[in-house]
C-alpha cells in the first residue's frame, strides 16, 4: 500500500514540475563527461549522521526542473568544500542505472553532487518533505533550514553559508 501510494504522489508531483517519462539511456558513453556519484541511503545517513554540513535536495527522474535546482545548488556550494550535497530520488522505485541515465541525459551527473533513490520515501518522510525540488539543510546532525520548493540561489547561498 505504501509503494502504491508513494508511486503515485511521485507520479503527482512529477507531472506538475512538467515532468516526462525518465529518459532512455545514453546513446553513447561519450556523452557523458564523468559518471554520476551514486551512493546507498545508509551512506547518505552516516554522512548525516557524522555532524558534518549535509544539504539534501529532493527530486525525481523525470523531473526537468529539479536539474535546475541540482545547478543551483552546485552554485550555491561553491567555495564550501566542507558541505556535503546529495540529491534524493523520491521516485523509490528507481534502481541506479535509471538514476544515472537521467542524471546523465539532463546534464548534472558530473555536478559534486552524490545521488540516492529513497526507497520508501524515508528521507522525504523524515524531514516532512512534500514537494520535488524542496532542499534541506543539516548540520550537527540538525535540521537548520528547510525549503518546501525550490529558492532562489542567492538565498540558498546565504542558508549553506549558516551551517
Amino acid at each position: 500500500m505504501r509503494r502504491i501510494a508513494g508511486a503515485a504522489l511521485i507520479a503527482f508531483l512529477t507531472a506538475a514540475c512538467g515532468a516526462k517519462s525518465p529518459p532512455a539511456a545514453l546513446s553513447k558513453a561519450a556523452d557523458v563527461v564523468a559518471a554520476p556519484r551514486v551512493v546507498s541511503a545508509a551512506a547518505v545517513h552516516q554522512e548525516i549522521g557524522s555532524g558534518r554540513p549535509v544539504v539534501l535536495l529532493f527530486m525525481a527522474t523525470g523531473c526537468e526542473s529539479c536539474a535546475a535546482e541540482a545547478k543551483s545548488l552546485a552554485a550555491a556550494l561553491s567555495g564550501r568544500g566542507d558541505v556535503h550535497a546529495f540529491g534524493v530520488d523520491m521516485a523509490g522505485s528507481d534502481d541506479t542505472a535509471t538514476l544515472r541515465s537521467f542524471l546523465a541525459d539532463v546534464g548534472v551527473g558530473s555536478l559534486p553532487i552524490g545521488w540516492t533513490v529513497d526507497t520508501g520515501n524515508a528521507f522525504a518522510q523524515r524531514y516532512g518533505i512534500k514537494a520535488l525540488s524542496a532542499t534541506v539543510g543539516l548540520a550537527d546532525g540538525r535540521v537548520r533550514f528547510v525549503n518546501q520548493a525550490g529558492v532562489p540561489g542567492s538565498m540558498l547561498r546565504r542558508q549553506i553559508a549558516g551551517l
